[in-house]
């Protein structure tokens, strides 16, 4: 753990800050790209990606408000952490969903119940946080200075399951879309247009992203676990927050529109051509 002076205090509370304010503005940016894509395809994934960017604004609102306000009491904690696992759960439920939509085949009853149960164990470490009574007191009972906010504490059992359970479901589900994402594309027998370039750069995108959401969440939970800065180890959570939810964003985005007399697959890119019979 390092040592902080007073003065490294002061700086990694302003980087704290300017992380809160700025994970405002993307989170604004984020939300038109989602309500865009959703007005082309009507998906309802787009919803629940929608959902993820609303309750990651909301969560960095309130801490945010913290400093500029000057509230010196930390008491409404247990609701900023509520927000952070809702947002984390919308965004296991954006990648189930993902690999869902392009799961059609035999494997598709066991995917679901192995991803439904690695989700569940990702966020059973939500009511054991709140229920850590002495870190729960410890943080209501700080009082905020001027230009400080509250800082998250976890208890071991806590921060290990959290971190088992993220590796996992991150794992599993990016794994499966990858997967399904391949066997989707390869095994579609329909006539395609010279729009194969654009399909290879999609998928290569949404490998990138997931990929680095993976790297992200890991090293982000890393940070959490060795406690690096001592009682300010959660100062950058927020710049890896803003990371994975535009990744995700990112991940499913697709501005490529297609011509009156062809189909577009919003998942993979992949474009067909209509036929008078169709």
């Amino acid at each position: 753990m390092v040592q902080l002076s007073a003065y490294a205090e002061r700086v990694i509370d302003r980087l704290n800050l300017i992380g809160m304010w700025l994970s405002l503005i993307i989170c604004a940016r984020n939300f038109f790209v989602c309500l865009n894509q959703y007005r082309r395809s009507r998906g309802k994934i787009h919803l629940v990606n929608i959902a993820q960017v609303t309750v990651f604004f909301i969560h960095r609102l309130l801490y945010g408000i913290i400093p500029m306000f000057e509230i010196s009491t930390c008491a409404f904690f247990p609701l900023l952490v509520s927000l952070w696992h809702i947002d984390y759960l919308l965004i296991y439920i954006v990648m189930f969903m993902r690999v869902l939509i392009l799961e059609h085949n035999r494997h598709s009853t066991w995917i679901k119940i192995v991803g439904a149960l690695l989700i569940s164990l990702r966020f059973s470490d939500w009511p054991y946080e709140l229920a850590f009574h002495s870190v729960q007191q410890d943080i209501a009972q700080q009082s905020p200075m001027n230009g400080e906010t509250c800082w998250a504490q976890w208890g071991n059992g806590v921060i290990i399951l959290n971190f088992v359970g993220d590796a996992l479901a991150n794992l599993f589900l990016s794994g499966m879309f990858i997967r399904r994402l391949l066997i989707h594309i390869n095994s579609n027998d329909v006539p395609v247009t010279k729009q194969n370039i654009i399909i290879e750069r999609i998928a290569r995108k949404s490998l990138v992203c997931l990929a680095s959401t993976f790297v992200v969440n890991i090293i982000m939970n890393i940070f959490k676990i060795t406690s690096f800065l001592g009682d300010r180890s959660d100062a950058f959570t927020v710049y890896f927050e803003i990371i994975e939810s535009t990744l995700l964003v990112e991940a499913l985005r697709n501005d490529f529109t297609t011509a009156k007399d062809s189909q577009f697959c919003d998942n993979c890119g992949k474009v067909t051509i209509l036929t008078n019979d169709e």
